[in-house]
Parts: structure tokens; C-alpha cells; sequence
């Protein structure tokens, strides 16, 4: 086990996890508290969440470092703020003295405009740098206007740090595609996982057929679920089937008009954000099938392996800006679209509950596999928990 001095291991990431838990913040979290286990203090500059004039914060055991306030993260459209990745390199530099000792820096992707002048300052300080790289955009900054080509230009220049500084990302599919973009990066996988303690054996009754879990925002397309819903009960005339989506987000209201629209008033609900995790977990387990609608933003999924381990196959949109195909084996543990299409989705669904028989073999497997997903597992060759082994 390594020893680690005090203060050795700094995390950088615009949201801290207690006030943010999405998928790059847990990840994060994990990975510090695994480091935590092993003896290392662990500092995290965010912005100022708790709301307080003291610069420093600890809670979960990190001290979470913030100088300036916590922007507004989206606009009224639900678009990124574009001033929110400069004020959060602001705040980096803000917050020097308060990591300056730290000997590891852990760089996570978003917003990414202070990914370069963090390795160079910690190059110039001869600590030790990994970034945490988990969506490489490519083509989809052009659809972003001028904002898009300067971050497809920033995403070119930070991958060629890659030739000098390890990155680490989530899947294979990532690894692919980082090193066609720079064939001299040093890059390795190590995969998202889940507390794995809180997902025990259920025995609870069904209550919906299908369940999604995500942020609601523009590229998690929950609309293809509502859709697809629509051309279910029209396509099997089951008007009983039930539907859970978990989450909060900018596209809340227009999902909420479209389930209007199409009158799924009584087949569709909506849980919010719940805060209370084991209560999120309670309903994945009490469904039937995952349903996973991202189309952009990453191969990686950290939701993908929440919903294995609640033993519940994935129906997934397959498209080239979505997840890695590899998590889905077809007929083992769900099925992948072709294209990012309702129609599809919805025959997909028609599909998995058909089969009763096959869906139990199905949700069997992949609870007897389900220890292998824990982070424990997933995260033991993550370079930060090797450092002297």
C-alpha cells in the first residue's frame, strides 16, 4: 500500500461532487476516495459551492478549494455559459497557494480551457500530472458556431499534450479515438464502475417497465424514450406500460410538453433529481429494462454500469457520437439501435419485454456479474493508486 504525505494528490474540476452528481464528478470522487483508502490527502479546486467567505470546504473527507462563486453553469436555453470555463481557469489561478504543496494533480476534462496552463504550470513544478480525458468531440464543435471552432482548436492542441503528459480515459472506444488524433499519446483505459454495496439482491415487484437516468439536457435525447413510448403502446396497444425518468436538467419542460402532446400523462413519470441515491437505486431495481438515449458526449458511461448492476439489460442509441458498442453484447445483456431513431428504440422495446424467458436469463446474468463492476475492481490499475507500487 503506498504512503502518501499530506496533501499529495489535488483534483481539479469545475463542480465539487456533494453539490453536483453527474458522471465526471463521480468518477472523480471515486477515484479520490480509493486514493483516501490508501493514505493520501486529497485537495479538489471547484468553484465556491457552499456558499461561505472561507476558501476552503471539507466535506467527504476532501478539502474542496473555491475562490470564486459558483457561476450560473447554463443559460436560459440550457446552453454551456460561455464565460464559465474562464472564470473557472480564473479560479485555478486564484487558487495556488492553496495546492501549490500538492505533488499528484489530477486534471479532469470540463472546461477544459485550463487543462494547458495547469500542466505547464505543474510541468514548470515538477509534479506529477495526469489528465482524466473522457469525451473527445471532434466534429461536433462544428455545430457549436464560432464558440464550437475555438473549442475544436483548444480540443487539437490538448491532445497533442498527451505525447507528454499520461492521459487516462474510460473505455476503448475513447483510447481509439485519442490516438487517432495524436498516434504518440500516452493514454490508458481504466472503466467507470459502481459502489457496488449499494446495490444489493432485490426481490422487489415490478412498477415500471422501463427506466432512464440521466442529467435532461439537449444531447441525452430522453425525447426518443417519449417518443418511442408513444409508438409502443400504438404498435402493442398496451396502454399499461410504465415509465420512470430520473433527473433534472434545461430540457425539463419541453420533455414535460412532449409527454403532454403525445398523452403519456398516466404511462410517464417524472422522480427529478433524487438526492438520496439508495432511493434512485430502489427504482432502477423495481424496473424491467435501462433504457441509455446519449448521442453525443462520450464513449464512456458511468450510468451504463448503474444500470448492469441493478441487473437491468440496456436498450441503447447506437450512432458514431455515441457510447462505446462494446458494452452492449447483443441478446446478452440488451440491444443497440442502428441510428438515432424513435422508431427504432420503440421496436427494441416491443422486443426485450416480448420475451419474458429471455429477459429473466438476461436481468440472471448480469446480477451474478455484478461484483466485477465495483470500483474497488474497476479502478485498481488507475495510475494515481500505483504511484510507488
Amino acid at each position: 500500500m503506498t504512503n502518501y504525505s499530506k496533501n499529495s494528490i489535488c483534483f481539479f474540476y469545475d463542480a465539487d461532487y456533494p453539490s453536483n452528481q453527474a458522471g465526471g464528478e463521480k468518477r472523480l470522487f471515486m477515484i479520490a476516495k480509493e486514493a483516501m483508502k490508501r493514505g493520501s490527502d486529497v485537495k479538489w479546486v471547484c468553484f465556491n459551492f457552499w456558499g461561505k467567505s472561507s476558501f476552503s470546504h471539507n466535506e467527504l473527507g476532501i478539502e474542496h478549494i473555491g475562490v470564486i462563486s459558483k457561476p450560473n453553469f447554463y443559460n436560459k436555453d440550457g446552453n454551456r455559459n460561455k464565460k464559465e470555463p474562464i472564470l473557472y481557469l480564473m479560479n485555478c489561478f486564484l487558487s495556488i497557494p492553496y495546492f501549490l504543496n500538492s505533488k499528484v494533480w489530477v486534471i479532469g476534462q470540463w472546461p477544459m480551457i485550463h487543462i494547458i496552463p495547469l500542466i505547464l504550470l505543474g510541468s514548470l513544478l515538477r509534479k506529477q500530472i495526469y489528465v482524466e480525458w473522457w469525451e473527445t468531440l471532434e466534429k461536433q464543435w462544428l455545430k457549436r458556431g464560432i464558440i464550437g471552432q475555438l473549442g475544436s482548436i483548444i480540443e487539437y492542441l490538448t491532445l497533442k499534450m498527451s505525447s507528454l503528459i499520461p492521459f487516462v480515459v474510460d473505455c476503448e472506444s475513447e483510447r481509439e479515438l485519442l490516438l487517432s488524433k495524436n498516434s504518440f499519446a500516452k493514454v490508458m483505459v481504466v472503466p467507470n464502475g459502481v459502489n457496488i454495496d449499494l446495490f444489493p439482491k432485490s426481490d422487489s415487484q415490478y412498477k415500471f417497465d422501463f427506466v432512464s437516468m440521466a442529467r435532461l439536457k439537449n444531447h441525452k435525447r430522453v425525447d426518443l424514450l417519449i417518443s418511442a413510448t408513444r409508438k409502443f403502446i400504438d404498435e402493442t396497444g398496451d396502454d399499461d406500460i410504465q415509465v420512470a425518468i430520473i433527473g433534472e436538467g434545461p430540457e425539463k419542460k419541453k420533455l414535460l410538453n412532449l409527454v403532454d402532446s403525445l398523452n403519456l400523462q398516466s404511462n410517464i413519470t417524472f422522480f427529478g433529481f433524487i438526492e438520496d441515491y439508495k432511493a434512485a437505486v430502489s427504482i432502477l431495481q423495481s424496473s424491467k429494462v435501462g433504457i441509455l438515449t446519449t448521442v453525443a458526449g462520450g464513449k464512456g458511461s458511468v450510468l451504463i454500469s448503474e444500470l448492469f448492476a441493478s441487473g437491468l439489460p440496456v436498450l441503447a442509441i447506437g450512432c458514431d457520437e455515441g457510447i462505446d458498442p462494446r458494452y452492449i453484447q447483443k441478446g446478452v445483456n440488451g440491444y443497440m439501435t442502428q441510428s438515432i431513431s424513435s422508431n427504432e428504440l420503440a421496436e427494441l422495446m416491443i422486443k426485450i419485454v416480448s420475451d419474458n424467458k429471455k429477459l429473466i436469463l438476461m436481468k440472471n446474468k448480469l446480477s451474478e456479474q455484478k461484483q466485477d463492476l465495483d470500483w474497488s475492481v474497476s479502478l485498481e490499475n488507475h495510475p494515481i493508486l500505483n504511484i510507488g507500487n
